[in-house]
């Protein structure tokens, strides 16, 4: 029997019983206890952290028990950095250091207005500050330099490619090539005003933002300077936060409990899991082994990484749309099928071994 003949067996069979079938549901998590609204989530090693309104938290079993951390952080927990070793926590203007896994907090920092941190970023060795400017640190929090003299915005958050550090905000999409001493406005062209990006991600050499009020996604691979707009899931509702695991990206986004994933560095994007209900996704992490969801009104939330395995995909253009990866395989491959438009569902081929022909 060939390989195709086979594949068109599995497709009928998944069309025959899709209604019954269910794959890689969220797992809602214990805590943390009466945490209030999460702002942050954060995975250093073996431990996760989660900052939310009324304090910081971790937890050393992937979510099922927590301990509360320094009381330091009991007006609330805003942003979080891990730089290998190190753990950096803000709280309002205030921003904090761990060498020891949380343990234990050093204060190393004090916004100068009554603006509170909105984001923090590392980049060759630099910690970037985000309140009423943009403020860098080469020594750990010694001493600090105002690095962003010639732009005036909100940081909503940092990321790298190479050499280069990128900063999305109220203002739109900025890049700087000396650690922050000049930066650039790269906001894409054909928009007539900043897009006010809510959240920036990069994966190898591609950029992605995402606005703070349309659902779709803003995507470059030449540093800014052409752009081009991708359907991020087709959830309508913007997206708040990225993740990042292998070649997988993830988006988390402000309402209809959606969680989409991109298994093309953020060329296609697809319904990821069900199974949130009517949460609002506020942050993402990626571990070694889950992925971790942070909502504001709902708790914390897990999915098993090892669902999504894909390689390499290739889209039939014969009519009937459908996705197989990896391909080519001589293992077992997936194929993503949609057949509502919020919902695609995982069918395995258990078929396509060796020696057919």
């Amino acid at each position: 029997m060939s390989r195709s003949i086979v594949a068109s067996l599995c497709i009928a069979a998944f069309l025959s019983f899709s209604q019954d079938i269910t794959f890689c549901q969220w797992v809602h998590m214990p805590g943390p206890a009466d945490s209030g609204g999460m702002h942050c989530v954060c995975v250093q090693g073996k431990y996760l952290f989660v900052g939310t309104s009324n304090g910081l938290y971790r937890s050393d079993d992937d979510g099922a028990t927590w301990k509360t951390l320094d009381t330091t952080f009991q007006y609330g927990t805003d942003c979080l950095l891990s730089d290998d070793t190190v753990i950096y926590a803000s709280s309002s203007r205030w921003l904090f250091r761990s060498r020891d896994n949380g343990s234990s907090w050093d204060s190393i920092y004090q916004s100068r207005s009554d603006l509170s941190i909105s984001a923090l970023g590392r980049h060759n060795g630099n910690i970037f500050v985000s309140s009423d400017s943009i403020q860098r640190t080469g020594d750990g929090g010694a001493t600090w330099v105002t690095a962003a003299k010639n732009i005036d915005t909100h940081v909503a958050g940092f990321t790298t490619i190479g050499n280069d550090i990128y900063a999305c905000g109220y203002h739109g999409i900025f890049r700087s090539t000396n650690e922050g001493t000049m930066w650039y406005f790269i906001n894409p062209p054909y928009q007539k005003r900043a897009i006010e990006a809510a959240a920036v991600v990069s994966i190898g050499t591609i950029l992605i933002a995402s606005s703070k009020y349309f659902d779709c996604l803003y995507r470059t691979g030449n540093y800014g300077q052409t752009w081009s707009t991708v359907d991020s899931g087709s959830t309508q509702a913007p997206v708040n936060s990225f993740a990042v695991s292998g070649n997988n990206i993830f988006a988390g986004r402000s309402s209809n409990a959606a969680v989409t994933f991109s298994p093309d560095k953020g060329l296609h994007w697809y319904p990821r899991i069900e199974g949130l209900g009517d949460s609002d996704v506020r942050a993402l992490a990626a571990g070694t082994k889950y992925l971790f969801a942070g909502t504001w009104n709902a708790g914390l939330w897990r999915s098993d990484l090892a669902s999504i395995s894909a390689v390499n995909t290739e889209t039939n253009k014969s009519g009937f749309d459908f996705e197989i990866f990896p391909n080519p395989s001589r293992k077992v491959p997936v194929l993503l099928i949609p057949y509502t438009k919020n919902l695609m569902l995982l069918l395995r081929c258990l078929t396509c071994l060796d020696g057919m022909s």
